[in-house]
């Protein structure tokens, strides 16, 4: 993906899409998240890493079951951000190509509906 694509992207779900729109999308319950969930729980994480967290669906999931947990969510998406720190989330700007946090700094990394927007995913 080049960076116009890129942009685009970013525009379109910075201003092309509303909040409401984008949850009725991603938060869908699916057989495969809900295996993640599971996986997760199952692992007792401390700390979870959410990167490309959108509107922080796992991040609600997560403190629904276990409010004790570190949760920290990247996003590319400015709204996204704002909206998920008006909810009491942890999350900051940032682009999952460069991440800013330490390599094994927490006990559990997502990255969920995100490859596909890389131009080079292999």
């Amino acid at each position: 993906m080049g960076v116009n694509e890129l942009e685009s992207n970013l525009k379109f779900w910075q201003d092309g899409c509303t909040i409401r729109e984008f949850r009725s999308w991603c938060h869908k319950d699916t057989w495969w998240k809900s295996s993640i969930l599971k996986q997760i729980i199952k692992s007792q994480p401390i700390s979870v890493l959410d990167v490309g967290c959108g509107t922080a669906h796992f991040g609600e999931l997560l403190r629904d079951i276990s409010p004790k947990i570190k949760y920290l969510g990247i996003e590319y998406t400015p709204k996204f951000i704002d909206f998920n720190k008006s909810r009491g989330f942890n999350c900051e700007l940032g682009d999952a190509r460069s991440l800013s946090v330490l390599d094994n700094s927490y006990d559990c990394v997502l990255c969920l509906d995100v490859v596909n927007y890389f131009e080079d995913y292999k």
